[in-house]
């Protein structure tokens, strides 16, 4: 079983990966892992991470899918736990789709106070401003995945933890 967990940034996606291997899954957040990739639309060139804010009419995520792929036949059942501009591209690699949403101001108290993003991604104020009208705004695509199960992260993360192992048929 191969499980997606996105959502807007701020909705613990990493936070549950850790949780989730802290238990011994097979869990990866694949910013951590140096999976994500950046892409110039201008140039449609590869680029390494732009520097913060980014701006995101310019840049767009996506992943080293040979990178992916083997992670995701690392086990018979893996958890990826991310967000990025051509995940609707990946779909098709993963049996379910979890979307972790929050309010806006929940969003905004994490984002402000985590510590676990090394590049402190959403504290500059245009970053900021680019997450709230993501949330409000392109949420909904994360939900029409197919076959997407959305779970309120605000939650406290266990409720939240076992959630996830309960939609993945693990818990």
């Amino acid at each position: 079983m191969k499980i997606f967990i996105t959502g807007s940034s701020g909705t613990g996606k990493t936070s549950v990966a850790k949780a989730l291997s802290d238990k011994g899954y097979s869990a990866f957040s694949p910013e951590d892992m140096g999976i994500n990739k950046y892409i110039d639309m201008k140039t449609n060139a590869f680029v390494p991470r732009p520097t913060p804010p980014i701006d995101h009419s310019r840049y767009r995520s996506t992943w080293d899918t040979a990178k992916l792929k083997k992670m995701l036949a690392s086990d018979d059942v893996v958890f990826i736990a991310g967000q990025i501009g051509t995940q609707a591209d990946y779909y098709n690699l993963f049996d379910k789709i979890i979307v972790l949403t929050a309010a806006n101001e929940t969003i905004k108290q994490r984002l402000l106070h985590r510590n676990t993003n090394p590049y402190d991604y959403g504290k500059h104020p245009d970053e900021m401003k680019h997450v709230m009208w993501y949330n409000l705004n392109l949420a909904k695509e994360l939900l029409d995945a197919p076959g997407a199960i959305a779970i309120d992260a605000s939650q406290p993360l266990d409720a939240v933890v076992a959630e996830v192992l309960r939609h993945s048929n693990e818990g």
